[in-house]
């Protein structure tokens, strides 16, 4: 295991899986859920439903990424 990520069971759109972040990816994927009112659950479910058929982990970067970048301008 990478010492810089952190691997996490989830279940993406009904299928059992593991996802492996860093930790501020994790951080911000749960300010990012808080902050639109919803689930992390349901929000990697968003996210995987947008980022076929690029990698999930990719998209929670991007996602969490550009929630930020639109906050901050």
């Amino acid at each position: 295991m990478n010492a810089g990520t952190i691997r996490r069971r989830v279940c993406v759109l009904g299928r059992n899986t593991a996802i492996r972040l860093e930790r501020d990816f994790w951080d911000g994927l749960h300010e990012m859920a808080a902050s639109l009112r919803k689930t992390e659950q349901d929000l990697v479910n968003d996210i995987a439903r947008q980022c076929r058929p690029r990698g999930l982990t990719d998209g929670i970067r991007l996602a969490v990424m550009n929630h930020f970048r639109r906050a901050a301008a």
